[in-house]
């Protein structure tokens, strides 16, 4: 089965660049289909990390120039104890990587994505929580693996699981869509994406929103919900009502 599978354009809308599972990346001709440049991941990725369902996740970069690779531990499979659990940076053209070790094992696939143009790495998550309270706790990062720094925030108890995250087309907006532990909590948070705070909190109805995308021009934001409505969102009109919260 395949798990996860990925790709997007290139800016100039002349090559598709794909990640399924373990299999080799590969970046092709639009028109022709022609491939033009292939890595494979067992030279990149650690040799007891190369089973498919390790592997949950999957980012790539606008240019196609890079993937980040989400390694749960939650998964079927356990992880080697030395590296428990994160993301793997891959460059595709020098094969060269780079690792973030998440400090919460998290408990729900991690999913992940990359800034429009800065090198940033985002990932929203929920950890195990406590017995006590039986409750997961949901906890976003951001990575900037230009420099290595990398930010942690926890964000809240009301939710089971991040379902898909993204940065908004100017980059300084994050977008979570979430399963709540109750209907009444909010399914859509919207984040500064330098700070990591929340700045706005919808409730989208009907149904849990398992993605989002924006329109090239950035004007609109569809959600996809479980139940197969689709909501459109002026998303200008959106931000200037996020931008008058304090």
């Amino acid at each position: 089965a395949l798990h996860n599978p990925k790709c997007a354009f290139t800016p100039d809308g002349k090559h598709v660049v794909a990640v399924v599972d373990i299999e080799p990346f590969i970046k092709l001709e639009t028109l022709t289909g022609k491939v033009t440049s292939r890595i494979d991941p067992r030279d990149v990725v650690p040799e007891d990390l190369r089973k498919p369902s390790i592997w949950c996740n999957y980012a790539i970069r606008p240019d196609g120039s890079e993937v980040a690779m989400v390694l749960d531990s939650g998964n079927r499979d356990a992880p080697p104890k030395a590296i428990k659990q994160g993301i793997l940076l891959v460059d595709v053209k020098t094969k060269s990587t780079h690792f973030l070790q998440f400090k919460d094992l998290a408990t729900h696939y991690v999913r992940c994505c990359f800034h429009p143009t800065q090198r940033l790495v985002a990932a929203g998550y929920t950890d195990e929580g406590t017995e006590q309270t039986r409750t997961r706790n949901l906890r976003v990062i951001r990575w900037d693996y230009g420099t290595g720094e990398s930010d942690q925030r926890f964000v809240g108890i009301q939710w089971e699981e991040c379902l898909e995250i993204g940065f908004s087309p100017s980059g300084d907006l994050l977008i979570l869509s979430l399963e709540p532990k109750w209907l009444s909590d909010p399914n859509l948070l919207i984040l500064d994406s330098n700070t990591l705070k929340v700045k706005a909190a919808y409730r989208i109805r009907p149904g849990r929103v398992y993605n989002f995308r924006f329109t090239p021009k950035g004007d609109s934001l569809f959600l996809i919900s479980s139940d197969g409505h689709v909501v459109q969102i002026d998303w200008p009109k959106l931000v200037q009502h996020i931008v008058g919260l304090k």
